[in-house]
């Protein structure tokens, strides 16, 4: 009789590598909503790289209402306890959740793009010196955009 691994062949191998995904990819939900965020709304990637990302979003947010539909129950469920834990839960966020994951998904859609547009062109683009007021307004601009989630004071110096 096999020992180890060896006996994890076929579909016993495929359901533990489905089960083991969600456990792995726990600590890469936040960079990856930023990246399909950035990928529709960023100002640096080409029209083609953005409108790409947006239709692909388009489409599985518009494939995510039905599954918002069959998923209601556990949905408003999940909200009202929630709810009773914290009054500031938001009812869309529970209840169009499947839709914004679909989003999300959806929005991979401009990554092809945005691989051809870094490797024909971002990656050859010299980067741009700035000055030092540039940097510095720079700087506060990525504070007052990542530092209202903190309680944190920016200290800039002299």
């Amino acid at each position: 009789m096999a020992s180890g691994f060896g006996c994890l062949t076929g579909r016993k191998l495929w359901v533990l590598l489905l089960a083991a995904m969600p456990c792995g990819s726990c600590g890469m939900v936040g960079p990856f909503i930023e990246y399909t965020d950035d990928l529709r709304d960023s100002k640096e990637h080409t029209v083609a790289c953005r409108y790409t990302a947006k239709f692909g979003g388009f489409l599985g947010a518009l494939a995510g209402v039905p599954i918002d539909a069959v998923a209601l129950p556990v949905s408003a469920t999940y909200w009202a306890v929630r709810r009773s834990v914290d009054q500031d839960a938001s009812l869309s966020a529970a209840l169009l959740f499947p839709s914004f994951v679909l989003l999300q998904v959806g929005s991979l859609l401009g990554a092809p793009v945005h691989l051809v547009e870094y490797v024909t062109y971002t990656a050859w683009r010299d980067e741009q010196t700035l000055t030092t007021q540039e940097r510095e307004e720079q700087e506060r601009k990525l504070d007052d955009d990542a530092l209202p989630r903190y309680p944190v004071t920016p200290i800039y110096g002299n």
